[in-house]
């Protein structure tokens, strides 16, 4: 929704879709096991001898663990479900040069056989200049974990990381990462208008364009 003014961009805007939404069938090109078990087994590493051909492997574990080198295969066809996941996004300006986005992921299974998309949902307060922009992005990961990331913006340039807690605890450290890179829009260029020229070789301003109309180089 566009602000009252228009030189302070949006007042908010916010979207929904729906993300991967199908299915993907596999045949004569894969096989689908199953190993199930109520009791305990011990199966020792000579069971499982140096091979060369997955399917070999996977013979050797059914005959490991349930006797019998075909019982564990049920199909030499079977179809899967795609990540899909329910995606909605929010972007609000609070005051000038100040904004709050939110972005929620949820995944959506069609299936007990399909590929899980882990749900997220994100709140990124930031201030946003033309030259200078800072950002806080706040993300729970699948509803279990929790982290908190920082980025800066000047001009063209930009760095930042998705986990700043990662350099500062590392007694249960699992993973840090940081990213930068360089931004440089594409550049349009047009004639200028013939009278334009000629007005203002003549001096006058009155037959050129508006200049306040003319927009600047946006980032």
């Amino acid at each position: 929704m566009p602000a009252d003014d228009e030189e302070d961009g949006y007042a908010w805007r916010a979207g929904i879709s729906l993300v991967d939404l199908g299915f993907v069938r596999f045949k004569n090109s894969a096989q689908r096991h199953h190993i199930e078990f109520d009791t305990l087994v011990t199966v020792s590493g000579s069971s499982f001898p140096q091979r060369n051909n997955a399917d070999d492997v996977l013979r050797d574990v059914s005959s490991a663990f349930l006797g019998d080198t075909d019982a564990s295969l049920q199909k030499n066809a079977f179809g899967m479900g795609l990540p899909t996941a329910l995606s909605a996004q929010f972007d609000a300006r609070v005051i000038p040069m100040f904004y709050v986005s939110g972005l929620l992921v949820q995944r959506v299974p069609l299936s007990k056989l399909s590929v899980k998309r882990p749900s997220t949902l994100a709140v990124v307060p930031r201030f946003e200049h033309r030259w200078f922009s800072v950002s806080l992005p706040l993300v729970v990961d699948d509803w279990q974990s929790f982290r908190a990331g920082a980025a800066v913006r000047l001009a063209w340039l930009y760095l930042g990381t998705d986990n700043i807690g990662s350099f500062t605890k590392k007694d249960k450290l699992s993973g840090a990462d940081v990213y930068i890179g360089f931004k440089i829009n594409a550049f349009s260029f047009k004639k200028r208008e013939k009278g334009y020229r000629l007005n203002r070789e003549r001096g006058s301003r009155g037959g050129g364009p508006n200049r306040k109309k003319i927009k600047c180089y946006d980032f």
